[in-house]
């Protein structure tokens, strides 16, 4: 079961208007600052505190960073668009984001060893995958395997590790 975005279970904010007026707002007062804050616009303050409905949750879920060098790029855009599309959509357990930038400065001695660039001394290029399961590790790397089975992976922030959410 999926419960939406954390904004969309907001029940209530604390804010700082412009004005250095503390307000509360839920559905009940303050109502149109309320819409405001959850989505309709910015910079109607600082919220000091946000109240969520919770909800129940699976005490693991399998989650990580992924780093491609630069010219992997051409193999990732296709197969997450086919992820994407071809009734592999991802569903209300999974989510990943995709990012292309500098790598930080350990990722200029792995790409210089896995390409062979040593006279660049610069942050190279590279791209950044972060992968959620709301789920088990076995199903979560079954879930990515399009991804993981690319190879050419440099670096990886294993952090599949089983994170352990609430008490």
């Amino acid at each position: 079961m999926s419960y939406s975005s954390i904004l969309n279970l907001s029940i209530q904010v604390t804010i700082v208007t412009a004005d250095g007026s503390i307000q509360t707002a839920n559905d009940k007062s303050n109502t149109e600052l309320f819409w405001g804050v959850r989505g309709g616009g910015c910079n109607f303050g600082v919220v000091t505190e946000f109240v969520y409905q919770l909800h129940p949750q699976r005490r693991t879920v399998y989650a990580g960073t992924l780093l491609f060098p630069a010219p992997m790029l051409d193999r990732l855009i296709p197969v997450t668009a086919e992820w994407w599309g071809d009734g592999m959509k991802p569903h209300d357990k999974e989510t990943l984001l995709m990012v292309l930038t500098r790598g930080p400065d350990r990722t200029v001695r792995l790409y210089q060893i896995f390409f062979e660039h040593k006279s660049d001394k610069r942050k190279q290029p590279c791209v950044v995958i972060i992968v959620f399961y709301n789920g088990s590790e076995e199903d979560g790397r079954a879930n990515f395997k399009f991804i993981l089975d690319l190879g050419m992976l440099y670096y990886c922030l294993l952090l599949f590790l089983t994170a352990r959410c609430g008490n």
